[in-house]
C-alpha cells in the first residue's frame, strides 16, 4: 500500500490537483523496481478522506500508477484495521464484534466440557486480542458504536463464568 497524503485541497475535481497527483506517484514503480521491491498494483487502492458526510461523486477516477488506474474505496484494511473514510470506525467495530461472537459461540459450545479458568485462558487467546488491537486508533470512536462491543464482551464473559443475562 502506497500512501500520498494531500489536504487543503477545496476542490479534488479540480484537473490540476489530478495532474499533481498522478505525477507524484508516476515516479514510485520505477524507484520499487530500482531497490528491488515488488508493488502489486492490481491491489492497490486510494481513499479520500474527508468531514464532510456527503461523498463528492464528482472526484474522477483517474489516479494511476504506470498504465494501472486505482480503486477508489471508502474504506480499506491496513495493518488488520479497517480505516473508512470519514474515520467513523464503523466498519472495523463491525468486524470486530463478528470476530468476538464467532469466538464466543465456540466458547459457549465447549464452556460445559472446561474448567472455568481454561474457559478465561481461552477468552484471553480468543477474544481479547480483537478488543485490545490498535484500540489506540479506534477506541475514541462513537460511544454507541463501542457499546456494541461493550455488549458482545459481556457475553463472552458471562459465557466463562457460567450466568445468565439478559443483555
Amino acid at each position: 500500500m502506497i500512501a500520498t497524503i494531500y489536504r487543503g485541497h477545496k476542490n479534488l475535481n479540480d484537473l490540476f490537483t489530478m495532474v499533481m497527483v498522478n505525477g507524484d506517484l508516476e515516479p514510485l514503480l520505477p524507484w520499487f523496481t530500482a531497490n528491488a521491491l515488488h508493488v502489486n498494483v492490481s491491489k492497490s487502492q486510494y481513499v479520500l478522506f474527508s468531514r464532510v458526510k456527503r461523498p463528492n461523486q464528482r472526484i474522477p477516477d483517474d489516479l494511476r500508477i504506470g498504465d494501472v488506474i486505482l480503486t477508489r474505496k471508502s474504506d480499506v484494511k491496513f495493518l488488520g484495521i479497517h480505516i473508512d473514510q470519514h474515520l467513523e470506525w464503523g466498519v472495523h467495530i463491525n468486524c470486530v464484534k463478528t470476530k468476538i461472537a464467532r469466538s464466543t459461540y465456540v466458547l459457549k459450545r465447549i464452556r460445559k466440557q472446561i474448567y472455568t479458568i481454561d474457559a478465561k485462558n481461552l477468552y484471553y487467546t480468543m477474544i481479547y486480542p480483537y478488543l485490545s488491537y490498535a484500540v489506540e486508533v479506534w477506541g475514541a470512536a462513537k460511544k454507541s458504536l463501542l457499546n456494541s462491543i461493550e455488549v458482545a464482551q459481556k457475553r463472552a464473559i458471562h459465557c466463562i463464568v457460567s450466568a445468565h443475562y439478559n443483555i
